[in-house]
C-alpha cells in the first residue's frame, strides 16, 4: 500500500510519533561509496539549490496560518495570549540579555575580536530554551484547554540519533501532552539519572519526535540568515524522513535578535518578514506562534489525520478511501478501509513533491 501522507506529534490520545525500533528507510551513510564528509557536502549542495528554487521570504501572514480553524479554539488561543503574555513579561530582561549575546552586526566582512569570540552562539541556547519552557508553563496554567504544549527538548546543540549525518540541532521542539510536568530553571537541565550514560540515554534527542527545529545564529547578517536557512532546510529534510505522516513542516530560524518563521509545503517554503526579539512586539509575536501550536488542529501543524502511529501495539494504522464506490457511506460520500502497518518500505526522504510513502500493511 502506498500513502502520498506526511508526519509525526503526540497529541493527547493516539499518538502519531513513530516508535524508536521502527525508523523507515533512511539513506545510510555511506552511500555508493561516499564518505560521510562527501555525504554531507551532496546535502548542503542540495540544500542549496532547494532554497534557490522554493524559498520565499519576507512573506506577510505566515504566523497567521498556524491559528486554530475551530472558532471555540481560535478564542481561546486570544485569551491565551493575553494571560501569557502578562505572566512572563517578568521574564522579558532575561530574554533580552539572552538575545543581546547575539549582536545585529559587526558588518559584513570585519574582523571579530578576542572578546567576540568569548560569547558563544550557543551561549543563547539556554536562555532561550527556559523562555519557551515559561511560555509553555504559563499556558499550561491559564485556565484554557490547549490540545498540545511545545517544549523545547532538554538537549541543545546535539546530534540527533539515526540522523545521517553528524551535523548538530541547536534547539529541537517538541509535541507533549498538557497534563505533563513543565520544567523551569535549572530543574529544566537536571536529571534524575545517577550516571552520565544514564542522562545521556534518558535525554537522547531523535528526529522522529521533534515537531520544529530552531536554527541560531550569532549575527544579524545575510551571510548567518543564508547559513541558518540551509541548516533548517537539510534537518527539516530528516524530520520528513523519519516522520511517515508529515505533510508539511514549521522551523524557526533565530540571527541575533531576528525571528523568522519558516513553513515547509511541498512546493515551497514561505519566510515570513524578520520579527525583532528586542522589542516587546517582537517577543509578543514568538508568544503567539507559540500559543497558536499549543491549540490549533494536528493538520495546521503538519500532520496527515489519516495516518497514525500507534504506541500499542507499535503499528501504523491507515485510513484509505475504498475503491467499492457502491459500499460509500452514506454521509461521507466514501468509504474508508483502515490498514495496518508496522513495516515502511520507502520513506518519504525529500521536502518537495507528492512525499509519497510505501508500507507493506494488512
Amino acid at each position: 500500500m502506498s500513502a502520498s501522507s506526511s508526519a509525526s506529534i503526540n497529541p493527547a490520545g493516539v499518538t502519531s510519533t513513530p516508535s524508536h525500533p521502527s525508523r523507515g528507510s533512511g539513506r545510510g551513510i555511506p552511500e555508493l561509496g561516499q564518505t560521510e564528509k562527501q555525504y554531507s557536502t551532496v546535502m548542503k549542495k542540495q540544500a542549496q539549490r532547494h532554497i534557490d528554487d522554493y524559498l520565499r521570504t519576507d512573506i506577510k501572514g505566515v504566523l497567521e496560518l498556524s491559528r486554530p480553524v475551530n472558532k471555540d479554539k481560535a478564542q481561546a488561543s486570544e485569551r491565551t495570549i493575553n494571560t501569557v503574555v502578562q505572566k512572563t513579561k517578568i521574564f522579558f530582561e532575561e530574554f533580552d540579555n539572552a538575545v543581546k549575546l547575539q549582536q545585529l552586526s559587526p558588518p559584513e566582512g570585519s574582523a571579530r575580536s578576542v572578546k567576540d569570540d568569548l560569547v558563544k552562539e550557543r551561549d543563547s541556547y539556554k536562555p532561550l530554551t527556559l523562555f519557551i519552557s515559561k511560555v509553555a508553563n504559563a499556558i499550561q496554567k491559564s485556565g484554557e484547554t490547549p490540545s498540545r504544549l511545545l517544549i523545547p527538548h532538554k538537549r541543545t546543540d546535539t546530534a540527533m540519533v539515526n540522523a545521517e549525518t553528524n551535523s548538530r540541532v541547536d534547539i529541537a521542539l517538541k509535541c507533549s501532552d498538557v497534563s505533563s510536568k513543565v520544567a523551569m530553571g535549572e530543574e529544566f537541565f537536571d536529571s534524575s539519572a545517577s550516571t552520565k550514560k544514564e542522562r545521556e540515554d534518558k535525554n537522547k534527542a531523535y528526529y522522529e519526535d521533534i515537531f520544529a527545529i530552531i536554527e541560531v545564529k550569532r549575527y544579524a547578517t545575510a551571510s548567518d540568515q543564508a547559513s541558518a536557512f540551509e541548516q533548517l532546510v537539510r534537518y527539516t529534510r530528516e524530520v520528513y524522513d523519519k516522520q511517515h505522516n508529515r505533510r508539511f513542516a514549521w522551523g524557526l530560524t533565530i540571527c541575533g535578535f531576528e525571528l523568522c518563521i519558516c513553513l515547509f509545503g511541498s512546493n515551497y517554503i514561505l519566510a515570513s518578514e524578520k520579527l525583532g526579539l528586542q522589542t516587546d512586539a517582537g517577543k509578543q509575536q514568538l508568544i503567539r506562534l507559540l500559543v497558536y501550536w499549543s491549540f490549533c488542529e494536528d493538520h495546521r501543524l503538519g500532520y496527515d489525520p489519516t495516518i497514525r502511529r500507534l504506541e500499542y501495539p507499535g503499528c501504523w494504522e491507515i485510513d484509505v478511501p475504498s475503491l467499492n464506490a457502491s459500499e460509500a457511506d452514506p454521509v461521507q460520500k466514501v468509504k474508508v478501509e483502515t490498514f495496518y502497518s508496522n513495516t515502511v518500505i520507502v520513506s518519504a526522504d525529500r521536502q518537495f513533491g507528492r512525499l509519497t510513502r510505501c508500507f507493506l500493511a494488512s
